[in-house]
């Protein structure tokens, strides 16, 4: 009786199993057959919805574009505790690494604090700048420390452990071991590495501090750094000249000049000196009316009329 309760409780068991079976596959839809994967059309089948940049939508969302992370201008995220540069006062061309101490985003201003403990109040958007490292080769400022005068100067090496720069002047010479709050940066001037004057031109330029507009005619021997230029006068003298008080190329006069010329002229009871002018009207005799820069005008014969400029 044993064995036979036992086959009777494995067939059971058995039918069970085969109805269960039979009942999922009838649910799946299974034909009893192997189910094959993939068997829709492929993916390279599928039509790629269009869109205005011609990429799928699939790509779209899976790449979606990056937002803009560009300031609305140079300083717009500034904050206090960033390492800026200022402008000193807000209207000198000089440029100094200090940190903001107070900001009011209101009104775009900043309170930065310099290096050497002096304090800008109420700067700009335009005289706060982020600061930016100073790169071998950069035209900067060097404070000298005996004449504690600033002096221009290109950044001959940089020694990244204690943070100090080795300098090149404009004569050759180098200053070693400056310290980082010793160099300041220009605006203008001081960031142009080219000049436009080669050796060889003939220039004409204006005389420094002086009230009277004279101007002197040189060539150029040199073009130095830092916008610096070594000229030699028609009188033998050699000078350091800065490119910012050239007035123009020296252009050569014929015989004959016409009217609305650009020339270097002498002044009737002013000696040798010479100034910038323009020629108003050619006159009989070799005789030219010129109006000279300051608007004064004189008659003079052509001999008083050095050279042309452009």
């Amino acid at each position: 009786n044993n064995l036979g309760m036992k086959k009777l409780g494995v067939s059971f068991l058995s039918d069970l199993q085969s109805k269960l079976l039979s009942s999922r596959a009838s649910h799946r839809g299974d034909t009893g057959s192997p189910q094959k994967r993939n068997s829709g059309p492929k993916r390279e089948q599928l039509p790629t919805p269009v869109t205005t940049t011609g990429r799928s939508f699939r790509q779209r969302i899976a790449f979606p574009l990056r937002p803009s992370v560009k300031p609305p201008h140079t300083g717009a995220w500034l904050q206090v505790g960033d390492v800026v540069e200022g402008k000193y006062r807000g209207q000198f061309d000089e440029w100094y690494k200090g940190t903001i101490i107070a900001a009011v985003t209101s009104e775009n201003a900043w309170n930065v604090e310099y290096e050497d403990g002096e304090i800008d109040e109420g700067l700009c958007r335009q005289c706060v700048r982020p600061f930016v490292p100073f790169q071998v080769g950069e035209l900067v400022q060097y404070k000298d420390r005996e004449s504690e005068q600033y002096i221009y100067c290109q950044i001959a090496q940089h020694h990244v452990n204690n943070n100090m720069f080795d300098v090149e002047l404009d004569d050759g010479d180098r200053v070693y071991g400056v310290f980082e709050s010793e160099l300041r940066r220009g605006q203008s001037q001081l960031q142009r590495a080219t000049s436009q004057w080669q050796e060889g031109d003939h220039v004409v330029s204006y005389k420094e501090n002086d009230d009277e507009g004279r101007v002197f005619i040189s060539v150029v021997e040199r073009v130095l750094k830092s916008g610096f230029i070594q000229v030699r006068t028609r009188g033998g003298v050699e000078r350091k000249i800065h490119e910012s008080i050239i007035a123009a190329a020296v252009l050569e006069l014929r015989d004959e000049v016409s009217e609305e010329s650009n020339v270097v002229a002498k002044f009737p009871g002013a000696g040798e000196s010479l100034y910038r002018g323009v020629v108003e009207e050619v006159l009989e005799g070799g005789m030219y009316s010129v109006e000279y820069e300051d608007g004064t005008s004189a008659v003079i014969d052509r001999s008083m009329i050095v050279s042309g400029t452009e």
